[in-house]
């Protein structure tokens, strides 16, 4: 069900943006509105500096990518359509995109102490998340931690434990080639500010694919603020796990759309985007 093929399309990224502090403007098709200017830069955060970028104005929404992704691949139908009506914050998880790594080892907690450390740099205290893949373990893990800042959060294609993946998706990130994978790494991360480390960050990426996260029950249920789960019917995470974390979390809805991967929200982009916008907008 699961193939080499859906982990390609989800690894296909592109680098749209140029050097930090730039200003983008981006039309979105079909659309009147005027373009949207997103301005970038750096945040120092937990000894790393972060990519950083923003723009519109309304109630804030916290864009979190996919590993071996970035944001601009990953939202590459969200980030200007919600900015038209909403604040849009985005960043790139360390060691993505154009953002830095150290020595720390990479952990699903580390990212989701960056992002509570972004937050608190751009002084915001109550946040909409939408998530994808990774990014939505962060913002459920931020949520549990940080329950008073998370108001809403939706979780696309997420997984609460390493085993929720098909096996054989299992068996092909274990069947990784390094080599090819760094050189992948260099081609997709044109501007990465480490490109010598890439070969240690493809190898930590692959160890915490296939360890992490180890999310419980007790765990999910910590999770307070009302919850969008999503995820395509051919998705590589098993669908009977999305079934599992919609009865774990407390306040939680379940979407399954027909015909679609893992980055349902790509694929099936209009509909995603409404459902999104429905339920972030609904008064409770």
């Amino acid at each position: 069900m699961i193939c080499k093929t859906i982990l390609t399309a989800l690894l296909s990224l592109t680098m749209l943006w140029n050097e930090t502090t730039a200003q983008t403007a981006a039309h979105i098709p079909g659309t009147t509105n005027s373009p949207v200017v997103f301005k970038s830069g750096y945040l120092q955060v937990n000894g790393v500096k972060l990519f950083w970028k923003e723009a519109g104005q309304g109630r804030p929404i916290l864009f979190l990518h996919g590993g071996l992704g970035d944001s601009e691949a990953h939202f590459t139908n969200q980030l200007e359509v919600f900015a038209q009506t909403n604040r849009v914050i985005t960043f790139h998880t360390r060691g993505h995109g154009k953002s830095e790594f150290d020595d720390k080892k990479l952990s699903y907690q580390l990212f989701t102490d960056d992002t509570y450390a972004v937050l608190r740099q751009l002084k915001l205290d109550s946040i909409d998340i939408v998530g994808f893949s990774d990014g939505a373990i962060i913002g459920a893990m931020l949520a549990m931690q940080h329950p008073g800042i998370v108001k809403k959060l939706v979780m696309i294609g997420a997984n609460a434990t390493a085993d929720a993946l098909y096996p054989e998706t299992i068996e092909w990130v274990r069947g990784w080639d390094e080599v090819k994978m760094t050189a992948y790494a260099r081609s997709v991360f044109k501007e990465h500010p480490q490109p010598e480390r890439l070969q240690d960050y493809v190898a930590q990426m692959q160890k915490l694919f296939l360890t992490e996260p180890d999310l419980k029950e007790a765990d999910l249920q910590k999770i307070s603020c009302p919850t969008l789960l999503m995820a395509g019917d051919h998705d590589m995470i098993k669908t009977e796990h999305q079934v599992y974390l919609y009865r774990s979390i407390p306040k939680s809805s379940l979407s399954i759309l027909s015909d679609a991967g893992h980055e349902v929200h790509i694929e099936r982009s209009v509909i995603a985007n409404e459902m999104i916008r429905s339920f972030l907008e609904k008064k409770e």
